[in-house]
């Protein structure tokens, strides 16, 4: 075997040092110089160290031009890098080279979405599908895809059958039942569901009382871990932010276990605000899962449900003796190991208990607490005064936009004469998914020039200017939005919010309550449709909210302190029922 044939070998069963010995040791004259290079590249690419991997790859493309594999891996270093024309490019001449690698599809529809070609990401999975019909991921993607372009119930099908297909794959089964979450309001299937994840992957009782060393002092110092891959520019960090800031440490102590596929300046600042920060990006769930019995931690609270890169496996093992759920994810986990979910009484009326495993802790004020949005622009006048006609809008993700809503949108356009809707969201930065959504407003009898099209805007403070040109915020159904909401609340801009049974459908109707603004919330399509118009013919109503708005949010959703206290007496009585269950020790 020769010495590069040795490497390969290596490479692929994961011997990091030996490989990269044998490859340094490579002469350039020698045959197997560029295949050195090429692995020494990967080598760098795995451990993250992404210049030197690009100077390796193209050390090595250069001396074998032909190479399709080695262009493949310079465009995922690329993309890596940030530079994703160049990451494109590269993948396109490995296309060129070899058209037939399903991985370099799927690598280019991965680039492709990022940068917001939705339509072309779709054609290069389904290419990578055709030449790998098992190739799992690209077909995880493609659905996924689907569903941030609106079609909630094409993504459902293909995502059942590839899960029936590998019910052991986890994420595959959690983008399913995320998946159902955007246009699913029957609660009893939606348990179903979560019910059939959790019989795979937590299918083992939880352990006794007896078996955690945790001292069942009622009314000690309590351990409490939030485990996440949001700590960084998210809607759950901006969430998260005022209750670990504001935790009365005489009272709790803070562990945050951070899964941060890349962090930012929010993960640096949050870090700074744990009292025990652990990185566990890398570490295996068996491993945070004994790293979080060490630490003791009392309370282990879950921050991601069943959204992108959630670690619900180290839950599975109840590695703390109470563990909760809380804000990322709007339905039940499925898993009885988890204990409590955090809500209130209006998101999660009586009776919405059938539909969790979970019990449900239904804080007094509200279930969040929001942060004001660090340089806002100004509230402005609403914009009707100076353009003449009324413009709706609304600012959440294309998922939540499916065919009933924009049928119930089509009606208010067409009550409310002479009026728009302003749509922005990241997937409209895609000129195909524009025509795609006025071709659905064109069979509902909107022309359109009654739509403003918007994909995303980078600077926060752009983003929030954009209310100025927006007079009444539509909310969507039935997974209504959370940050969306606040934000338009915040910038002046009323909110009319459908709602359901389910929590999804009901964060709009909590919010509004906590303003008294439960007139703006309405139960059925046709409430939605007389609300929305007598508040678009209510002017004076909509100068007065205007100028209102942002004083009430300050003063009744931004009371980080008080929640903060809140949560904790939730915790503390859920620890003394805890303590109360633990068995004595007989003498």
């Amino acid at each position: 075997m020769t010495d590069i044939a040795k490497a390969i070998e290596l490479f692929n069963h994961g011997y990091t040092r030996e490989v990269e010995q044998i490859c340094l040791a490579i002469a350039p004259n020698a045959d197997g110089f560029a295949q050195a290079q090429h692995l020494l590249g990967m080598l760098a690419y795995r451990q993250g160290k992404l210049a030197e991997a690009e100077r390796y790859l193209v050390h090595a493309i250069s001396l074998r031009p032909g190479e399709a594999q080695f262009s493949n891996h310079l465009g995922s270093t690329l993309c890596g890098l940030g530079q994703l024309d160049e990451g494109i490019a590269a993948y396109r001449r490995s296309l060129k080279l070899n058209p037939q690698l399903p991985d370099t599809h799927y690598n280019l529809g991965n680039a492709l979405k990022r940068k917001g070609k939705l339509l072309l990401a779709l054609k290069s999975y389904e290419r990578a599908l055709k030449l790998n019909p098992t190739f799992v991921a690209a077909r995880q993607n493609l659905a996924n895809l689907l569903r941030d372009q609106g079609q909630a119930i094409k993504a459902e099908g293909m995502l059942d059958r590839a899960w029936r297909q590998h019910p052991e794959h986890v994420v595959l089964g959690s983008n399913y039942v995320f998946n159902l979450n955007y246009h699913i309001t029957d609660g009893e299937r939606l348990l179903k569901e979560h019910l059939r994840f959790a019989g795979i992957h937590a299918p083992h009782p939880c352990p006794p009382h007896r078996a955690f060393a945790n001292a069942p002092d009622p009314d000690r110092r309590l351990r409490i871990g939030y485990l996440s891959a949001d700590f960084r520019r998210h809607s759950v960090a901006h969430f998260i932010e005022p209750l670990i800031r504001h935790h009365h440490r005489d009272l709790c102590e803070v562990y945050c276990y951070a899964s941060v596929p890349n962090a930012d300046e929010v993960t640096e600042r949050l870090a700074q605000l744990a009292d025990v920060w652990r990185n566990v990006r890398h570490v295996p769930d068996a491993a945070v899962e004994e790293q979080i019995r060490r630490d003791g931690v009392d309370i282990l609270v879950d921050l991601a449900g069943h959204t992108s890169d959630h670690r619900l496996l180290v839950f599975a093992k109840k590695p703390a003796p109470i563990q909760v759920t809380y804000l990322g994810y709007p339905n039940t986990t499925g898993m009885r190991c988890i204990d409590y979910r955090i809500t209130d009484a209006l998101a999660d009326p009586p009776g919405n208990e059938r539909w969790y495993v979970e019990q449900l802790l239904r804080l007094p004020n509200g279930f969040l607490s929001f942060v004001a949005p660090h340089g806002a622009p100004a509230v402005n006048p609403p914009p009707f005064v100076s353009k003449g006609h009324l413009t709706f809008g609304c600012f959440n993700a294309m998922a939540k936009i499916q065919p009933g809503l924009i049928e119930l949108w089509s009606d208010i356009l067409k009550v409310v004469p002479g009026s728009r809707l302003l749509l922005k969201n990241e997937s409209l930065a895609d000129d195909q998914v524009q025509h795609m959504l006025l071709r659905s407003f064109r069979r509902h009898g909107v022309a359109a020039d009654r739509l403003i099209l918007h994909g995303r805007i980078p600077s926060q403070c752009d983003h929030l200017a954009l209310y100025h040109d927006v007079d009444i915020a539509l909310d969507t159904f039935p997974y209504n939005g959370t940050t969306t909401t606040c934000e338009a609340l915040w910038m002046g801009v009323p909110v009319i919010s459908l709602y359901g049974e389910l929590h999804a459908s009901r964060v709009g109707l909590s919010l509004l309550s906590r303003l008294d603004l439960t007139d703006l919330a309405a139960a059925t399509s046709g409430q939605c449709l007389s609300v929305a118009t007598a508040l678009a013919r209510d002017e004076s109503r909509l100068e007065r909210l205007r100028y209102a708005l942002r004083g009430l949010v300050q003063e009744r959703l931004c009371d980080a302190e008080g929640f903060a206290a809140s949560v904790e007496e939730a915790y503390r009585d859920i620890w003394r029922a805890w303590c109360a269950e633990v068995p004595e020790e007989k003498p």
